[in-house]
């Protein structure tokens, strides 16, 4: 969850704004697959308040907006510490998400 860093702010400045940009640069370069992790969604839906004040730590939308003009490989960590969660209603919304973001959404990594 490359975006987890941004549960402490509420708002991106320019240097946040850099920041990401250069995680998506360094990702590209590396061919690294970046995870869009489910379970801030499920604490927002749970009503968890995050250090930045909101029920939204994580996933950023502002995060994933910059990462999706990058074309880079992104997978769905469910991220489940119940085995309901697998295929739940939020896992279905962060797919949502992540089509909505045009991002490029993968659904296995090729380790050889």
């Amino acid at each position: 969850m490359p975006d987890i860093f941004l549960c402490n702010t509420k708002e991106l400045n320019d240097d946040i704004i850099q920041c990401i940009h250069q995680i998506a640069r360094l990702a590209k370069e590396n061919h690294v697959v970046l995870e869009y992790n489910i379970e801030g969604l499920r604490d927002h839906v749970r009503g968890r308040i995050w250090p930045n004040g909101t029920t939204t730590g994580y996933p950023r939308k502002e995060f994933w907006e910059i990462i999706a003009t990058y074309n880079i490989p992104v997978i769905l960590g469910s991220d489940v510490h119940d085995p309901n969660g697998l295929n739940d209603e939020v896992t279905k919304q962060a797919y949502l998400n992540c089509k909505e973001l045009n991002l490029n959404l993968i659904d296995y990594i090729d380790l050889v």
